[in-house]
């Protein structure tokens, strides 16, 4: 035998080279190669679910491991069930079963408000996850799955209500859901009855409804009616549907009708003349109201009652108009309406001249008078313009008698007063009054002392003038005073806290005077605002605004005091929009911007038919503006 011959340690180490893999090489290799998305079997059987409520459901049925008896409103619906299926779809049971209740230890638990073929339902859902759903039963299965918390139950249940609703069975819908505190289907339903509220009016639900749903209904500006008088002659249905138990309820219906929308003819014809309205001394006096307001036009801005405002759905919208204005380059002649609802920008047709300084009225008849002002030029003007609304066109009306810059226009009643002003050479005390129905101005009582830049307002048939340039050096005055038109006569007025002139004022909801920003000294702007009470004749100064601001735009729309653009330094203009709430003495910067910085610019609130104005200004650039140069 021959012997064999030993290796050295390194050839130990070293693997056979024969051309063949080693079994250990090969084990090593193959080990490497397999990765564990390789190996792995992701396994899901999509049949599992079902499988498993087929064996819950015949466990039940053969009555196997049950543990617990349900039982309906009437005891001898009984049912077994498991506590693990019942807690797995419900809440309701979970906590139940989970909690020291004395249900918990219970071999039967009785539900006092489900019927036993809605609990049947129920359970057989809770089993099969299937159940059948129509008119007979949906509300009885949305009630129980509410108060039960199957989340899955009530929301199919609401979604039937929801493809079935019509003009007939919305309120209904409504009103169920609002008791269940289906919050979603709720509100679906009523503005289903807020866009249908035509329809919806005659059919025999409206009629049924509570007092506090006919509020809820009449009282929003989303009720889409064509006309107001719909409402109103629905309230009278309601109204007539039970009169003995509803006439008191009558009167607080009539409230939230906004009677001011009336034709004047319905309010004398139909309205007046109710027996309900006639014995009520409260629905006379909202009578009054809308008498009064048709009566006395050029008094409108001072009702601030919501009986007065626009629907969303009439044809018309209420927009703050920004009439000319300047920058430090270039005097405008653009015209702009503001809708501060959506912060959208549309365009009037633009001055026949570029002015600025000027005074602007709105007139209860909807036309608007632009009086006096500057030309690029420096040159005071005694133009007067009217816009016609329908025509959508300037024209010119009767001159003033004097050249007029930074003059102060206001309406009171029928006549618009021009005060005061600055005809290039020297300031004005004088002051003219136009009447529009005979075009013609006239002079009335001079001010006490001349001024220009100084802020006027019209409030209950007295005119009122605060502050202003005094004299060549700029000089401010914090002076005061009021105007009788039956009289012809001046009165001083207490003291502004400051002197200031280029500030701008509106009577606010509440019948305070507010006097916004200025200048001080000719040098400072202000944020300052200051409240006058004409009652008391006492000021009070408010929460400031958030900048400064010379000669902004001012205007009262829906309870909110919005103030646009002006100077936040000498000539450092501004396109900022703020708005005053005065319940909460707060100002807001509102999201949206003046298409282009100004002061000087006239603002006032303007009715105007929808679609009226031109396209949106949301694209156009600052550049993009109507005016001329300064020399």
């Amino acid at each position: 035998m021959s012997q064999r011959t030993p290796r050295s340690s390194e050839d130990a180490k070293k693997p056979k080279d024969n051309g063949e893999p080693s079994s250990d090489a090969g084990s090593s290799s193959s080990r490497a190669s397999l990765h564990p998305e390789d190996v792995a079997y992701p396994y899901v059987n999509s049949q599992h679910p079902n499988s498993l409520l087929r064996g819950l459901q015949q466990l039940r049925q053969t009555e196997t491991f049950c543990d617990v008896v349900l039982k309906g409103e009437d005891p001898s619906d009984s049912f077994l069930c498991h506590r693990l299926v019942l807690s797995s779809c419900s809440s309701y049971f979970r906590g139940m079963f989970t909690s020291n209740l004395d249900e918990s230890r219970k071999k039967e638990v009785q539900l006092q408000n489900v019927s036993g073929k809605t609990l049947r339902s129920l359970i057989d859902y809770a089993y099969t996850s299937e159940m059948s759903i129509d008119k007979n039963n949906v509300q009885s299965l949305l009630a129980a799955a509410t108060f039960l918390d199957i989340i899955p139950v009530r929301d199919a249940c609401c979604n039937f209500l929801e493809r079935n609703m019509d003009e007939s069975n919305c309120l209904m819908i409504h009103c169920f859901a609002e008791l269940h505190n289906c919050t979603s289907l709720a509100d679906k339903a009523k503005t289903f009855a807020l866009q249908k509220f035509t329809s919806v009016a005659l059919h025999a639900e409206f009629l049924e409804i509570a007092k506090e749903k006919v509020i809820d209904l009449i009282s929003s500006d989303d009720l889409n009616v064509e006309q107001e008088e719909t409402v109103f002659e629905a309230i009278v249905r309601w109204y007539h549907y039970d009169p003995i138990a509803r006439r008191d309820e009558f009167v607080e219906v009539m409230k939230f009708v906004r009677l001011p929308l009336l034709s004047p003819y319905f309010l004398e014809d139909l309205v007046a003349n109710l027996t309900v309205v006639e014995n009520s001394a409260e629905a006379q006096a909202i009578l009054r109201e809308a008498r009064y307001f048709h009566e006395l036009p050029n008094r409108r801005t001072e009702w601030t009652s919501p009986r007065c405002r626009l629907r969303k759905a009439s044809g018309f919208s209420e927009v703050i108009v920004c009439v000319g204005g300047e920058d430090d380059k270039v005097v405008l002649r653009s015209v702009e309406c503001f809708n501060p609802v959506n912060g959208s920008w549309s365009h009037l047709k633009s001055l026949p001249f570029a002015v600025s300084k000027a005074g602007l009225v709105i007139t209860g008849e909807n036309f608007m008078y632009l009086c006096g002002g500057e030309y690029p030029d420096g040159s005071a003007t005694r133009a007067v313009f009217r816009y016609d609304p329908v025509l959508d066109e300037w024209r010119d009306m009767a001159s003033l008698h004097t050249q007029r810059s930074e003059v102060g226009v206001a309406l009171v009643d029928d006549y618009i007063y021009a005060v005061g002003g600055f005809d290039r050479s020297r300031r004005l005390d004088t002051v003219e009054r136009f009447d529009p129905r005979a075009n013609r101005w006239q002079f009335v009582a001079s001010l006490r002392l001349p001024l220009s830049c100084a802020s006027v307002v019209a409030y209950r048939s007295h005119l009122y003038v605060f502050g202003g340039t005094v004299s060549d050096t700029a000089e401010t005055t914090n002076l005061a005073f009021r105007y009788d038109p039956k009289s012809n006569l001046w009165s001083d007025l207490a003291r502004m806290p400051s002197p200031r002139s280029g500030c701008s004022v509106c009577v606010g909801p509440s019948g305070l005077i507010y006097v916004v920003g200025g200048l001080l000294g000719g040098q400072e702007t202000l944020s300052r605002v200051d409240a006058y009470d004409p009652v008391n004749n006492a000021w009070t100064t408010k929460c400031s605004m958030n900048s400064r601001k010379y000669r902004p735009g001012i205007a009262l729309l829906d309870t909110r005091i919005f103030v646009l653009g002006g100077e936040t330094h000498i000539d450092v203009h501004s396109n900022e929009i703020e708005f005053y709430d005065e319940e909460r003495n707060e100002w807001t910067v509102h999201k949206s911007e003046l298409p282009c910085s100004r002061s000087w610019l006239s603002c006032a609130v303007m009715r105007v038919k929808k679609g009226d104005a031109n396209e949106p200004s949301t694209s156009r650039k600052s550049t993009d503006r109507a005016g001329w140069m300064r020399p």
